[in-house]
This record gives structure tokens, C-alpha cells and sequence, in this order.
């Protein structure tokens, strides 16, 4: 597993805002007002810079529900990658763009 050496942690929620490994290297995280990830900065990247990933979340009782993933690529730009959830919450549907440009789709089903 992994193991960190220090951590700095939110006073009204106890989340993880900033954790330094063994080798003081920094992963900041924030959140939005539901306590869910929004943003994560890896290997001591200053905030000021992009994220190294990013998160938005949708909640519809109407239309598709889910989580819309971006993760910062060698060039500066963003792979996004998508999660549609059921009325459930569970993970009906996942979307992501393969390296040949295309998309991977992964369907599950329940019963």
C-alpha cells in the first residue's frame, strides 16, 4: 500500500487536503461543498498549475447521473472519461477514449 508521512486534514470534515509520502512528495486535493473530490494536484504540482485530474459531478432525477473524469495528459491537455450511474448511484455505464482515438464503452447490467 501506499503510505504517506504527513497529512493536513479538513477541520469540518476530516477529508484529506494535503498529503505528503516518505520522499515529501505533495498530493492536494480539494472539494466541493459536498465533500466530494473536484481537483487533485500529484507530485508536489503547485495549484496554480492544472490539476492533474478533475472531477464533475451530475445528479439528475430527470436525465443521466454521473461523474466526468479528466486526467491530465504529457501535452498540458485533459483525457476525459465519464461514469453514468443509475437511480441507484450504481455505475450503469463507463466512457473513455482509447489511445487510438476511439471510445471504450463498458455496460453493466443488474438484475
Amino acid at each position: 500500500g501506499w503510505a504517506y508521512a504527513q497529512a493536513t486534514l479538513s477541520s469540518e470534515r476530516g477529508l484529506t487536503l494535503t498529503s505528503t509520502d516518505a520522499d515529501h512528495v505533495v498530493t492536494t486535493t480539494h472539494y466541493d461543498a459536498l465533500g466530494r473530490t473536484t481537483s487533485v494536484w500529484k507530485n508536489s504540482r503547485a495549484t496554480s498549475s492544472l490539476a492533474n485530474e478533475t472531477y464533475t459531478y451530475t445528479l439528475s432525477n430527470t436525465s443521466v447521473s454521473g461523474v466526468v473524469t479528466n486526467t491530465l495528459n504529457d501535452n498540458s491537455g485533459y483525457l476525459t472519461s465519464a461514469t453514468i450511474d443509475d437511480s441507484l448511484g450504481r455505475t450503469r455505464q463507463t466512457q473513455a477514449y482509447t489511445p487510438q482515438g476511439g471510445r471504450l464503452i463498458d455496460d453493466t447490467l443488474y438484475d
